[in-house]
């Protein structure tokens, strides 16, 4: 497992959250709840941009041996195609959803979504093919660079008071600047071809995962799209920062882990070293994400009331939750990875469109009592999924069902202990910058404390690539 490529693609993804993360907050100082509000309302169609625009077909490429420059442009086309019918979409559908939430601002904002579309739909046949190459330096700074140009421009927009135009914008805004950052930095070779043949392959394998990858969207991003109408749009906009913050952690970690072992898995052809890394991914998923979700648990009230201001305070409890049903949702994100691997997309079809099913209907029936409700019922859901998952891992890749759950059951131990003890402490601290403070370092200290009493395999692990990589570095530096 090249450490490198992992270290290039947590740069991309953390970089990018923290910088949107930096963005999120100067952006509350300037912008009311109900504009947090009316974006978020909309999530559920900004999620589902690059599930229509890729269909699955880029994972597709990554399983080729020798992929072509018309493999890739068939993508591009392709890609384009469903970002012009996504455009047009989004402009028909734009009054009608103004009418659903009887909020006249939506009209306009989801034309420039479609906008959006359209634009992301150039970017993904460029980024698949720096993947491909295993070009994880390069698709960082572009990703970088865009994340920064787009937050940039959605800040001075708040400032000048553009409202909820300024938070749209970094929606869009990422997309145009990725754009043209890839025209400037990489090789572009964009021709007018187009291969039939392989876009039979491509649709085959990506069918599927568009079918699984829709449907999870949907399921992750319903909550705004019925608060929006049931609720006030200030409690959708308190929601959607909670989800924005619980998004930090979680999709970075499971996206550095997943998109960078999958391009590595895929080629690997000995099935023993396969089955081998795929196990050694696995511990390391469990172990960083628990790690870091259970330290984000631990101090939700005072990273809300150090970064936002005190007017976002009822965004913790919704954290809280989230936080959870993330941790649970990026393991089964993981799960289909390895699937995927396997070329098992049918299995992930049949088992995410059940899985979503459910929780669209749990949160159908559980609106009427709340918010916290729903996501307890979407927790509950995904937990017993998660189960399912492991049992056709464990079939397709030999590796024993209990063993994955009981290295899923021994992190889930081991780290909730510096979390309970964390909680307890930080809640007797008034100050909560002191709090903050105290609680990162008391629980990175008990997780260490806990690594050394149980000694588990990925730890030791994990240590060891680091010390190789720091005596990398150290050699050629001398």
């Amino acid at each position: 497992m090249k450490l490198i490529y992992f270290l290039w693609t947590a740069l991309d993804r953390f970089g990018a959250n923290v910088i949107s993360l930096v963005g999120n907050i100067v952006l509350s100082y300037f912008v009311t709840q109900k504009d947090f509000g009316i974006v978020s309302a909309l999530s559920i169609f900004t999620s589902i941009v690059f599930v229509f625009t890729d269909c699955g077909l880029s994972d597709g490429i990554m399983r080729y041996k020798d992929a072509k420059r018309k493999d890739f442009n068939t993508l591009f086309w392709f890609n384009v195609l469903m970002g012009v019918v996504l455009l047009l979409l989004f402009n028909i559908m734009a009054p009608f959803m103004a009418n659903y939430f009887e909020v006249p601002e939506v009209e306009g904002v989801m034309r420039f979504f479609g906008v959006g579309a359209l634009v992301g739909s150039m970017l993904i046949a460029q980024e698949t093919k720096l993947r491909y190459n295993l070009e994880f330096s390069k698709l960082t700074r572009v990703n970088l660079l865009a994340v920064f140009s787009g937050v940039l421009t959605g800040i001075l927009m708040g400032y000048l008071g553009f409202g909820y135009w300024s938070i749209a914008f970094v929606y869009v805004g990422y997309r145009f600047f990725a754009l043209v950052y890839l025209m400037i930095f990489t090789k572009w070779e964009v021709r007018f071809e187009f291969s039939l043949d392989t876009f039979k392959d491509l649709w085959r394998f990506g069918v599927n995962l568009m079918l699984s990858v829709l449907t999870s969207q949907i399921a992750q991003n319903i909550y705004g799209f019925i608060l929006g109408k049931y609720y006030s749009m200030v409690q959708t906009g308190y929601f959607g920062q909670a989800q924005k913050l619980q998004h930090s952690p979680t999709y970075a970690l499971e996206s550095t882990i997943s998109t960078t072992s999958y391009a590595l898995l895929t080629k690997e052809p000995d099935e023993e070293r396969l089955r081998t890394s795929a196990l050694s991914m696995y511990g390391v998923a469990l172990f960083v994400m628990m790690s870091f979700i259970g330290m984000f648990f631990a101090l939700s009230f005072p990273i809300i009331d150090v970064l936002f201001a005190e007017r976002w305070l009822p965004v913790v409890p919704y954290l809280r939750l989230l936080l959870i049903l993330g941790m649970f949702q990026a393991l089964s994100r993981f799960m289909q990875m390895l699937l995927k691997v396997y070329n098992r997309t049918r299995n992930i079809r049949n088992i995410v469109i059940v899985e979503n099913l459910m929780i669209i209907f749990s949160v159908y029936i559980l609106y009427p009592y709340g918010v916290l409700a729903m996501l307890i019922g979407s927790i509950l859901v995904s937990m017993v999924m998660l189960n399912i998952y492991a049992l056709f891992v464990s079939k397709v890749s030999q590796i024993k069902y209990f063993k994955l759950i009981k290295m899923l059951v021994g992190n889930a131990i081991m780290m909730s202990i510096p979390c309970v003890v964390v909680f307890y402490i930080v809640s007797m601290i008034d100050s909560s910058v002191v709090s903050l403070f105290v609680g990162v370092l008391l629980y990175v200290v008990l997780l260490l404390i806990g690594c050394k009493l149980c000694k588990p395999i990925y730890y030791e692990y994990i240590k060891n690539k680091c010390v190789l990589l720091k005596n990398k570095v150290c050699d050629k530096t001398e």
